[in-house]
């Protein structure tokens, strides 16, 4: 992982904190060991890539068409927000998607919720693949997401 990128990574965690504080109603959630957590609403899993500028139209495309598409069709999957921020020669993208619980992380990610997902397509767009994501735990819920 570039130093950029762990930059980019903590300024993401404080509007990561944010968002998930906007996000639509989403029932109890669980801690990190699957333990219910008394005031978590839900869970956040937040993923972070990287395209060169060039294909950022195609990957946002891309990612549309398939892995959300087949993210928002799992059962457990209660929201999907997919943030873009251009950045000169680079295009970042945020996607944060909304869990009832870890134990629901899992029907997406697998065993192991804390690594990424990537598919051979999106090596083709990608400048790193980052090995893992993110959860939080949401802890409070007002507003809307959109207009």
């Amino acid at each position: 992982m570039t130093l950029r990128t762990m930059r980019l990574l903590a300024g993401t965690a404080a509007v990561v904190a944010l968002l998930a504080c906007a996000a639509v109603e989403i029932g109890s959630g669980q801690t990190r060991s699957g333990a219910r957590s008394a005031d978590a609403q839900g869970v956040a899993r937040v993923w972070h890539g990287r395209t060169p500028a060039a294909k950022a139209d195609a990957y946002a495309t891309y990612m549309l068409e398939t892995d959300l598409r087949q993210m928002r069709a799992l059962p457990g999957n209660l929201g999907i927000q997919v943030l873009r921020r251009n950045e000169g020669a680079f295009t970042d993208f945020v996607v944060i998607s909304y869990w009832p619980s870890r134990d629901a992380v899992r029907q997406w990610a697998g065993e192991n919720i804390e690594l990424a997902r990537y598919s051979d397509k999106d090596r083709e767009f990608l400048v790193d693949l980052e090995p893992t994501v993110k959860h939080y735990d949401i802890i409070f819920t007002e507003g809307r997401t959109s207009r």
